[in-house]
């Protein structure tokens, strides 16, 4: 790539299925990437990764057992960007 940045990206598919009840069966599809640069002979890492790009993240999950269905909703964060920079701490021992 251009300026020697390194792009990263992950896919994951998450399925639900076997379930009486449509709203149950699901499909997910997760999709993550990253561009990363280094400089400085590689001590200082430039990393920028987006999260959940599809925007397929959902903060409803179903689950039946013995006593029935129980719905549970949590806050979380759907689509969002994060940007790293991290120092290596890396000495060579001395030559004798």
């Amino acid at each position: 790539m251009p300026w020697q940045l390194t792009f990263e990206t992950d896919l994951t598919m998450n399925s639900h299925r076997g379930y009486a009840d449509n709203e149950m069966n699901d499909n997910r599809l997760y999709w993550d990437a990253a561009l990363t640069k280094s400089i400085h002979k590689g001590q200082w890492v430039i990393k920028l990764r987006g999260y959940d790009l599809l925007g397929q993240v959902s903060n409803l999950r179903y689950a039946i057992n013995a006593q029935g269905r129980t719905e549970t909703w949590t806050n979380s964060m759907r689509r969002y960007a994060l940007l790293t920079i991290s120092y290596r701490f890396s000495q060579k021992p001395k030559k004798k």
